[in-house]
């Protein structure tokens, strides 16, 4: 659902600001034994908790940091948020997971399948 262009400003100057000290990035994710990889999106802090928790299963590395701050990436927030809300729903998954391949996309990465 489209937001307001009040409502798309207020939500970028508020990640513009959390970007500051905690910076949006993209990070590759490799599993060593079968070379699979994948992008994600996600925030220093919420990197570095990833590297510890999946450290052993995958080899984490920054592709690129720090992203702007898109209408893109304002709704990819939103879907990770609804997500994080109700992580069952397949359709806040699938959502999500168009949300990042757009992000994807527009930071010039292949989507993930």
């Amino acid at each position: 659902m489209p937001l307001e262009p009040q409502q798309m400003q207020s939500l970028k100057q508020q990640m513009q600001q959390a970007a500051a000290t905690n910076p949006l990035l993209i990070y590759r994710a490799v599993q060593p034994k079968t070379q699979q990889q994948f992008y994600q999106v996600a925030n220093q802090q919420r990197f570095e908790h990833l590297q510890q928790l999946l450290g052993q299963q995958y080899t984490l590395t920054i592709a690129k940091q720090p992203l702007a701050v898109t209408e893109t990436l304002v709704y990819w927030a939103l879907a990770e948020m609804a997500l994080h809300d109700d992580p069952t729903k397949p359709e806040q998954q699938q959502h999500f997971k168009v949300l990042t391949n757009r992000v994807l996309t527009e930071n010039n990465f292949p989507e993930n399948t």
